[in-house]
């Protein structure tokens, strides 16, 4: 697996990494599926820009730093990434996806992953 957008030098050590890592034994190669979006799998029930609002007596602004509505300590997590951090956890983006795409993934780890990728 090669990273897209890798800076330089980024996909060689992701590369190394990888050859380390023990893979599977598997008698046959597992028949080929329809190919997987990533970022789809994660946003699967988001609603779109253009559909109406699934909860209209809520503020567009609940769960930000300013506005009207509750402040991120509604949303129970913790606050995202600052740029720098998650520019340095991008080159792991591709494992951190491959473990919010399982269905046994906790839902505090599929947020995490999104506020990484949000603030990329």
């Amino acid at each position: 697996m090669d990273l897209p957008n890798a800076a330089y030098g980024e996909n060689a050590d992701f590369q190394e990494a990888q050859s380390g890592a023990a893979m599977a034994q598997t008698g046959a190669a597992p028949a080929a599926g329809p190919a997987v979006n990533p970022l789809a799998a994660l946003l699967g029930g988001a609603t779109g820009m253009g559909e109406p609002t699934a909860e209209p007596d809520v503020p567009v602004t609940a769960g930000a730093a300013e506005g009207e509505g509750p402040g991120m300590e509604a949303l129970g997590q913790a606050i995202p990434p600052d740029k720098a951090d998650a520019s340095y956890m991008k080159k792991y983006l591709p494992t951190f996806i491959q473990m919010a795409e399982r269905d046994d993934t906790p839902p505090a780890m599929k947020t995490w992953v999104r506020n990484i990728l949000a603030n990329l």
